[in-house]
């Protein structure tokens, strides 16, 4: 029984509709790999750009069928930022923050929306109540904060942003460039 079968078996079943993507996705990885192997890039190139599409279009088409699966709508956000298709991706994060298993995430992304089309404060708000929802300094509070600081840089902040980076520091002196951030101010 292969899954297509079993997806006509039980149609409209999300999980299997996943499954299924994840395997031609694979199968498309697998493509890709060993074209570039075989030295055909120009293969490898378009069979890539064939797999972002069938990724767009399938992400599209469960989020319509399925518009109360918050997995997806985050899923789906992610490419649509990646894709600079902003306000889209907006839109699926926002209703991907409902899932407490994606809120986080989605507000970070919302603020990467944000910060990317130049509307800072409300990027901050986005990441303030990200932060403010994260006790423990694991590796996505860490990215939240190196935003807010990134954010208060831009708006001349300086202050502020030190205080975030200082944050990540105390307990991570190897996150990206925080210690020459930190240390700058220190003459170091």
């Amino acid at each position: 029984l292969t899954l297509e079968e079993a997806l006509q078996r039980s149609p409209g079943d999300p999980e299997m509709e996943q499954m299924l993507s994840a395997v031609r996705l694979q199968q498309m990885d697998h493509e890709i790999a060993t074209l570039r192997e075989s030295g055909d890039e120009e293969a490898a190139h378009n069979r890539e750009v064939e797999r972002a599409q069938f990724v767009m279009g399938d992400l599209e088409d469960r989020v319509r069928r399925y518009p109360n699966d918050l997995r997806v709508r985050f899923e789906f956000g992610v490419v649509l930022y990646e894709a600079d298709r902003l306000n889209e991706a907006i839109q699926q994060f926002q209703a991907a923050q409902r899932s407490p298993k994606h809120r986080i995430r989605a507000l970070y992304y919302l603020a990467l929306c944000f910060k990317q089309k130049g509307q800072h404060d409300m990027a901050v708000q986005q990441l303030t109540l990200a932060a403010a929802d994260l006790p423990v300094m694991d590796a996505t509070k860490k990215d939240i904060l190196y935003e807010l600081a990134a954010l208060c840089e831009l708006t001349g902040d300086t202050a502020q942003a030190l205080k975030y980076y200082k944050e990540i520091y105390q307990v991570d002196i190897g996150f990206r460039d925080v210690a020459a951030k930190v240390e700058q101010v220190y003459g170091g």
